[in-house]
């Protein structure tokens, strides 16, 4: 393990217009077994969403330490 680059808190992504085309599928994933979560509400957001598929793995903030497996079919969903 090692800590998180604190880029990816400070740097969006940019996709411009074309990009965003490419994207076929959206998908959220939420780790329902990390307690104490910030995530929920935007999950409960984002289930109401018929453009994405919301998924939930009891798992904690470590989802390929914890549910492999099972995040690793959500992304090959979108292959």
């Amino acid at each position: 393990m090692s800590a998180h680059p604190l880029a990816s808190f400070l740097q969006r992504i940019r996709l411009d217009a074309a990009g965003l085309r490419d994207v076929s599928t959206r998908d959220y994933v939420y780790l329902s077994g990390w307690d104490g979560t910030p995530f929920t509400a935007v999950r409960d957001r984002l289930a109401n969403d018929p453009t994405l598929r919301v998924h939930t793995l009891d798992s904690g903030h470590d989802v390929c330490r914890d549910a492999l497996q099972e995040f690793s079919e959500i992304l090959l969903l979108g292959e």
